[in-house]
């Protein structure tokens, strides 16, 4: 009787495994070689951390943070610079043609 039930969990956990695996990340490994100071860096950030990552999950959290404020600095830097070349544009010699300032814009 026991022998059976435990079979049978066996073979639900089998088949649980078998279904999701196809679920799972995947994940590749990368290998580089800090310097120092990185290598420092990154342990120090990992030291702050309430749940004490690995040193292959702060990297990886770090990555992913570093992407994520990509994204967001590029959209200010278009708004300011926008914002800069309408200013300028408001303030700008009247007696130049808009080719011309949009040339200098572009410099």
């Amino acid at each position: 009787m026991f022998l059976a039930a435990l079979t049978r969990r066996v073979a639900a956990k089998m088949d649980y495994m078998r279904k999701n695996a196809n679920k799972r990340h995947d994940a590749r490994t990368v290998c580089f070689r800090p310097s120092q100071s990185l290598l420092g860096a990154v342990t120090a950030w990992m030291a702050h951390r309430n749940d004490l990552p690995s040193l292959s999950e702060a990297i990886s959290r770090l990555v992913e943070l570093g992407l994520a404020s990509d994204t967001h600095q590029d959209r200010q830097k278009r708004r300011a610079r926008k914002m800069a070349g309408d200013t300028i544009d408001g303030i700008g010699d009247m007696a130049t043609t808009a080719d011309n300032r949009a040339s200098a814009r572009a410099i």
